[in-house]
């Protein structure tokens, strides 16, 4: 279990409040019963997971994969064509291997796409959250925007639904005992925030210790209501640009994640991508940004590895329809997972101090 904690660092401040170049603190921390640290949490590499492809076999036809023809080795929807051929997300040899492939290359949590109840997504979601603890890993869940029309009403109801079949499970993402959510961008952007503030309230009052929720920053009206963010679009807005001015556009929108006033402990989520190609999916033009074998990927990374979020999150383990990939195609092979293991090797190898901040919410006499 992830956790940031609360402690009282006595001789820090004490220290703090007897030097006289500190004597102005004197009156601001006076009527402070304990400082806090915020404790970073566990370094930690998620990836987003499409648990929603079909096959005849299994699901009855092909879903998510249109075209398929296994002589040319070519899937007319994706971008490229899985190393492994095909496959059905509820097949549970599929599951194992996935498991294995990620954990080799050091990701911690794979971010489930889930479409509603009943759907394709939803069995294989559970499927993933039983075999996940066997190699060490979680499972959390994307939730997208599967109806036509997400009311407070409804948004309690899934919610509800999401923490009973899902983050009730050994193998579901927690942190600071809360079940971690996130939200695609038009999933955060049905509600109004004052909206999803009083569903979220609820929510976690009916279910304790609460939920952490976390939406994209670009869709974020208040970051008061969240518990933290993450940035999905900017991989595919950086057709146009070389490699340094892909690593800028990373940190800029990092930069804009940290701003302004965030509760205690947000969590800063950031986002990247090897590559972008939908042309195959949404037709000409579509937006195309080259991986420039591996090296795009690489400097996003190391870009990552300067600005030191809480987690990040790769963008795609498996999503072949926008070619963000990073699971073993016929073209690249493993190339992406093993590139992705000698990054978050490093990641999770560095450490951060804890930041000293004052208990929030007590009034000081400055």
């Amino acid at each position: 279990m992830l956790s940031r904690k609360s402690v009282i660092p006595a001789a820090l401040l004490c220290g703090a409040l007897s030097s006289p170049a500190n004597a102005q603190s004197i009156a601001t921390y006076r009527h402070f019963t304990k400082a806090v640290t915020v404790v970073p949490l566990p370094k930690r590499v998620l990836a987003l997971y499409y648990p929603w492809y079909g096959s005849p076999e299994f699901s009855g036809k092909w879903l998510h994969q249109d075209g398929v023809n296994t002589v040319t080795g070519t899937i007319a929807s994706h971008t490229h064509y899985p190393l492994s051929g095909p496959y059905d997300s509820a097949d549970p040899a599929v599951i194992e291997r996935h498991l294995k492939q990620a954990k080799s290359a050091g990701i911690d949590t794979l971010v489930c796409s889930w479409w509603g109840r009943n759907d394709l997504t939803d069995v294989a979601i559970q499927m993933l959250l039983k075999q996940a603890p066997k190699y060490g890993m979680t499972v959390c869940i994307f939730w997208e925007p599967y109806r036509p029309l997400l009311t407070p009403q409804a948004a309690r109801a899934d919610l509800a639904y999401i923490l009973q079949a899902f983050g009730k499970q050994p193998g579901y993402l927690r942190s600071d005992g809360k079940p971690v959510v996130f939200l695609y961008s038009r999933t955060s952007q049905a509600l109004a925030s004052s909206q999803w503030a009083e569903v979220l309230k609820e929510t976690a009052g009916k279910n304790s210790p609460g939920i952490l929720a976390i939406a994209d920053n670009e869709a974020q009206t208040d970051s008061q209501v969240w518990g933290g963010s993450y940035s999905l679009g900017a991989i595919s807005r950086m057709g146009g640009l070389n490699q340094t001015q892909s690593a800028q556009m990373l940190h800029q929108i990092f930069q804009s994640q940290r701003a302004g006033n965030r509760p205690p402990n947000y969590l800063t989520v950031e986002t990247l991508a090897p590559g972008y190609d939908d042309r195959r999916q949404n037709g000409a033009p579509g937006a195309l940004v080259d991986r420039q074998s591996g090296q795009r990927y690489r400097s996003l990374w190391e870009q990552a590895l300067k600005d030191a979020p809480d987690w990040i999150l790769i963008n795609s383990f498996n999503q072949w329809h926008n070619g963000t990939e990073i699971e073993p195609s016929r073209e690249m092979g493993s190339d992406y997972l093993q590139m992705t293991r000698l990054f978050a090797e490093r990641f999770k190898a560095a450490n951060r101090l804890p930041i000293q901040r004052p208990t929030p919410g007590i009034p000081s006499e400055r």
